[in-house]
């Protein structure tokens, strides 16, 4: 990607990659993280092989994300546009995710979540009950997103506070409003990043870097 020199460039760089983009467009995001562990990325491999036998590389996406939350379920790919959600997968399922769901517009029932309390079968990721019961107001995006490509997180409004932050804020008024949030680190010790913040500002020496965690 070009080095931006300003924030129009930003703006303008914003609008061209969601223009670019189809909303219809089918797209299998595909959980990578916590997942990889009962098996993701052979899943995501299986992925890519199938899309790619069947010439479907101009019409399906496939996108490897950051966690999607319900562990206990993955590995977990939900199907968009209609937010299918399938949980448990298998390498073997990814052909027919791509000729059932994505060719056909069917739904692989053996695949989807099962309510406990229910019994039922729930299609979509809105209606299973653990997410209807949080508000996940950064992880939520986690979906529409592939950690390795900065233009998804530009696509969903990443880096709009940028603007702000460069045309006049003060640092120490970036920490007040860190604190204000109550934003933590997601290690185990939920340490408050405000804190990590100012102590890195008032530390002495220039420049000055905070090390994420290990």
């Amino acid at each position: 990607m070009t080095r931006l020199k300003s924030i129009a460039e930003l703006n303008k760089l914003r609008e061209r990659i969601i223009k670019q983009r189809d909303p219809s467009k089918p797209c299998i995001a595909v959980c990578s993280t916590g997942c990889a562990a009962s098996g993701a990325n052979a899943v995501i491999d299986a992925f890519r092989k199938e899309i790619k036998k069947k010439r479907l590389q101009n019409k399906v996406d496939i996108r490897a994300t950051g966690c999607q939350g319900f562990c206990e379920c993955g590995p977990i790919a939900v199907v968009f546009p209609k937010k299918i959600f399938y949980q448990k997968l298998k390498p073997e399922d990814a052909k027919e995710i791509i000729e059932k769901t994505i060719g056909q517009d069917q739904i692989i029932e053996r695949l989807l979540y099962t309510d406990p309390a229910t019994g039922k079968k729930i299609i979509t990721e809105d209606e299973i009950p653990f997410y209807k019961k949080q508000l996940r107001l950064i992880t939520g995006y986690n979906t529409l997103i592939d950690p390795t490509k900065i233009e998804d997180y530009l696509a969903i409004g990443g880096y709009s506070a940028l603007p702000k932050v460069l045309s006049g804020i003060k640092p120490e008024d970036i920490i007040t409003e860190i604190k204000k949030s109550g934003l933590r680190g997601r290690g185990g010790a939920g340490f408050p990043t405000a804190a990590k913040w100012q102590a890195c500002r008032e530390a002495h020496g220039e420049p000055k870097y905070i090390r994420p965690p290990a």
